[in-house]
């Protein structure tokens, strides 16, 4: 993959990209366990270039079904970049929680709730999904973000979070 940026970005407070063309060679792994089975899992491994640094990504999304009509699953991903000539890094862990039940052939109900470490936030979003009749479904969302990293900052952040529902 080949990117040219014009303009620098921040990719954290204190951690930032220049401007510059940059080429991204790595090597990715993925390992799936059978699907099908009550426990499966998909592991993942990325390594190589980042801009003008490297970065280092694993991650782990176990998923579990061993009751009829629930299924709960997770994901956990640590994600590390350097940039070693300019004395920057930056650590991203992410974590995951998904559960779905199918209630009925008309309902079903969902939830996930994830953490995310490089912007100290954690969001949820619950819903439930009532089918009628073939072709229609109505449903019902309730989404709410928290800043979990408010405690020692100043100016305190608020602790609501903005940001964009899964």
């Amino acid at each position: 993959m080949f990117e040219n940026i014009v303009e620098s970005f921040e990719l954290s407070h204190d951690v930032f990209v220049p401007p510059g063309r940059y080429l991204f060679p790595g090597l990715t792994f993925t390992l799936h366990t059978p699907p099908g089975n009550f426990l499966n899992a998909l592991l993942t491994g990325d390594a190589g270039r980042y801009y003008d640094g490297w970065r280092i990504s694993l991650g782990a999304t176990p998923t579990w079904s061993g009751i009829p009509d629930l299924e709960i699953g997770g994901m956990f991903q640590y994600n590390m970049v350097k940039f070693p000539d300019r004395g920057q890094s930056f650590f991203a862990p992410l974590a995951q929680l998904r559960v779905l039940a199918t209630l009925s052939v008309q309902f079903t109900a969902s939830a996930l709730v994830q953490y995310n470490g490089a912007d100290d936030t954690a969001i949820a979003n619950l819903r439930l999904r009532y089918n009628p009749r073939e072709g229609t479904d109505v449903y019902l969302v309730y989404n709410e973000g928290l800043n979990t990293g408010s405690a020692g900052k100043v100016p305190v952040p608020p602790i609501r979070a903005a940001g964009p529902s899964p």
